[in-house]
């Protein structure tokens, strides 16, 4: 529970650090493009020199057309990039979504199916367990547990000249009982 809990977490920091990053660069981006347009307009008004007032005019209006057109460009880059964060966002919030689910799914299945005090051991060893975050296999790794007296029996074997899995249950039941399924 507690390893499947701490991946959700990490994978969840990570996708903060993303989308923050990705925001910082988008940030950095118009403040590029920015400092760009404002260059280009101060070399636009060095340019100019008018002689005459018709001259004035149409220079203006060429100017005016440039900016209009860059407006137009930043406008639609900002639709764009508005987009993509809603697209990201979206992946984001089903990728956590379906992490949550599987790790309900992983809880529900260590509540139900192991023994609480064993289900401890299994939590990272910061939760009192002895499950250790192995950073080169990025795997989880237990030692193995030592039980003591007949906690646990050996897993009986099958006699090689049966041709299917027999437990001893069935070759005793099968001595007693005339049931075909013993036989």
């Amino acid at each position: 529970g507690g390893e499947i809990a701490s991946n959700a977490a990490k994978q969840e920091a990570a996708l903060r650090k993303a989308n923050q990053e990705l925001i910082a660069k988008r940030e950095s981006e118009l403040a590029l493009t920015r400092k760009m347009n404002e260059s280009q307009e101060e070399k636009l008004i060095l340019e100019e020199k008018h002689s005459s007032l018709s001259e004035e005019v149409t220079s203006k209006t060429r100017k005016l057309k440039k900016i209009f057109a860059k407006y137009q460009q930043a406008k639609a880059e900002i639709k764009d990039l508005e987009s993509e964060f809603i697209e990201e966002k979206s992946e984001m919030l089903d990728s956590i979504r379906e992490m949550t689910k599987q790790l309900k799914l992983k809880d529900f299945v260590i509540s139900n199916f192991i023994p609480p005090k064993y289900a401890l051991l299994y939590d990272d060893v910061e939760n009192g367990g002895r499950a250790v975050w192995d950073e080169s296999k990025e795997t989880w790794k237990i030692p193995g547990l030592k039980h003591q007296g007949g906690d646990l029996r050996e897993r009986s074997m099958t006699h090689q000249s049966i041709h299917r899995p027999e437990t001893d249950y069935a070759r005793r039941r099968k001595i007693v009982d005339p049931n075909p399924r013993w036989h």
